[in-house]
């Protein structure tokens, strides 16, 4: 049983080195929507304990968490993300150091591979979309017009609901 949060700044920083490590860049609006799935689908996995703490607000882009939000609000939705001094940094030692910061189990960072692997394959426009038709986020929106702002919370438990009953059809 998991009974600890990482801090979500960690975890962004850590999915930001790990794409940079991959040779790609990442722009606020794909980190955004990958930490979503991070916490999606580690709810799923592990016995619905999230993987840190904030809900995401029902952004008419999709689901944000406004801690990250606020640190990387200077770029456009679409640019990508690049730190002072950059250019001389250690990418792979960065990277490790931030997974070390996370303090997961094995499991868990070979699932937080796998989902990043998975749904970082996507496009920032893709990843919106998909966002956009499932539920979760169409709950949070309820109501709303389609460029509506919203600070409405998407619940653990809709993320929970949604997703396990994925994984259920996709193995039966």
């Amino acid at each position: 049983m998991i009974n600890k949060y990482t801090d979500i700044r960690d975890v962004a920083r850590f999915v930001i080195f790990y794409f940079k490590e991959l040779g790609e860049d990442i722009s606020p609006i794909k980190l955004q929507k990958l930490l979503y799935y991070v916490q999606s689908w580690h709810l799923v996995y592990f016995d619905k304990h999230p993987l840190f703490a904030e809900e995401p607000q029902a952004y008419v882009n999709g689901p944000v968490y406004t801690k990250v939000y606020s640190d990387y609000r200077d770029y456009f939705r679409q640019e990508p993300i690049r730190f002072k001094g950059e250019k001389d940094m250690d990418i792979s030692k960065e990277m490790s150091n931030h997974l070390s910061k996370l303090d997961l189990g094995k499991r868990q960072e070979e699932f937080m591979f796998s989902v990043l692997n998975t749904y970082g394959k996507y496009s920032d426009i893709s990843l919106v979309t998909m966002t956009h038709s499932e539920s979760p986020w169409i709950i949070a929106r309820t109501g709303l017009s389609p460029f509506e702002p919203s600070t409405n919370f998407i619940k653990h438990s809709d993320m929970f609901s949604y997703y396990e009953e994925r994984r259920r059809k996709k193995e039966a």
